[in-house]
């Protein structure tokens, strides 16, 4: 991750100060799929 925004001016990191139900399912979906959620390349992201 560091090497993609190494480049980068200002970065934001928003958190919330509780992680709902609907949060938690969709952090363990994200760790048991192995396939990119984003239909972005890492250019079009980093553009």
């Amino acid at each position: 991750m560091y090497k993609s925004l190494e480049n980068t001016e200002k970065i934001r990191i928003l958190i919330g100060i509780s992680t709902n139900k609907q949060a938690l399912e969709l952090i363990q979906k994200a760790k048991t799929n192995h396939q990119p959620s984003l239909p972005y390349s890492h250019a079009e992201v980093k553009e």
